[in-house]
């Protein structure tokens, strides 16, 4: 989660400054666009490496240890030094505004286009606080491709199929990461950890089970399936199924940024804001609750923060955002009950220590006044 973020930014700045010195042919166009896919892959990364080795911008305005910035090709002996949250998001922001006007807005399956970047930029503004511009950049972003129809939420019926290991690049697919049989995670992927009949180490908690089949015309209660494992009941996710049942699969797509995302993006940054963003916010909140049963609907008076909190826990779950969005709110995260381990933390919150990772040691020997994150050692 260190190393990997900072050979792609490597690889990035290589293509840029090839770009630049003209060792790419092309025309102009096609140029800035292979730019603007670099700056949007280098920003995606520079963030995932802030979220997981810096405190929430949240808590202290950014005031502490994120990650270091490589706003260049480096070389092999520099070391650059570990950056502010804040600069951390201002160089990310800055490098997506920077982004998304060279990128094309066409689809190209397995590619950023601008679509993915306002996507992410959304996200980001969310997670730096700025929810103005996050309603902004999420609504303007939705009532485009309304308009355009160059992509559009899953109905209902598309809902589950949507996710079969063939039905790839679909209409919400805003950008997803292509995996061949030749290029893999293996047994070491996300959809071989989950499957039932691969790993089978990863579940949903009980809390969340419950919360799910408490309404049980919800489309997405079909991604759970009961099974018995150490003789407790046991709920694994079929987001990420196999070839059939019984098979998982090492060349799952993973989904980065889909347009249900976007609209509850929309809808926790109107919700904070509140007048009018909240009322088209609320719009959008519906928009995702109603697909998944049309019969249900929440009133002004029930959205609210935690609600859509809890909206994006159902739609997104196993898609890698419930933790980080748990932590930039403030919340706290309770792990009690089910069958967690015994001795496990039960309450996680943005002032317990280990809601960051630690600096890997090694990065020490190169780096031997780089700063260890409160709570870890050097060595």
């Amino acid at each position: 989660l260190f190393r990997s973020p900072f050979y792609i930014i490597r690889n990035a700045w290589n293509v840029i400054n090839a770009i630049d010195d003209g060792k790419v042919q092309g025309s102009e166009q096609r140029l800035k666009e292979l730019k603007g896919e670099a700056m949007t892959i280098m920003a995606l990364c520079q963030f995932d490496l802030t979220r997981c080795f810096g405190y929430p911008y949240t808590k202290d305005k950014g005031a502490g240890w994120g990650a270091p910035i490589v706003d260049h090709a480096i070389t092999l002996d520099e070391n650059p030094p570990r950056s502010t949250v804040a600069k951390d998001y201002e160089f990310i922001i800055n490098t997506l505004e920077e982004a998304i006007p060279l990128m094309s807005t066409s689809k190209n399956n397995s590619r950023m286009n601008a679509y993915a970047a306002r996507a992410l930029l959304s996200r980001i503004y969310l997670y730096h606080d700025d929810n103005e511009k996050a309603f902004q950049m999420a609504s303007n972003l939705i009532e485009e491709v309304e308009g355009n129809g160059m992509y559009r939420l899953y109905t209902r019926d598309e809902y589950i199929p949507a996710w079969d290991l063939k039905n790839t690049f679909g209409t919400e697919s805003l950008f997803e990461i292509a995996n061949s049989t030749d290029d893999n995670g293996g047994r070491s992927s996300l959809a071989y950890l989950m499957h039932w009949n691969g790993y089978r180490e990863i579940f949903a908690t009980q809390k969340f089970v419950d919360e799910l089949l408490s309404d049980p015309d919800d489309i997405r209660c079909l991604l759970l399936e009961k099974n018995v494992y150490n003789k407790n009941d046991v709920w694994w996710l079929k987001k990420w199924p196999g070839t059939d049942a019984t098979t998982p699969s090492f060349e799952n797509n993973y989904v980065i940024f889909r347009l249900s995302e976007v609209y509850l993006n929309a809808a926790e940054a109107g919700v904070k804001i509140g007048g009018a963003s909240a009322v088209k916010g609320l719009n959008y909140l519906n928009a995702i609750v109603q697909r998944a049963n049309p019969v249900k609907e929440v009133t002004a008076a029930e959205y609210t923060l935690d609600r859509v909190l809890e909206e994006r826990s159902k739609e997104l779950i196993g898609e890698g955002h419930r933790f980080f969005d748990m932590l930039r709110n403030g919340k706290t995260i309770v792990r009690k009950g089910g069958y967690h381990l015994p001795g496990i933390v039960e309450e996680i919150d943005w002032d317990y220590y280990k809601c960051v990772l630690p600096i890997p040691t090694d990065q020490f020997t190169f780096s031997p006044d780089m700063e260890q994150n409160p709570g870890y050692t050097k060595n």
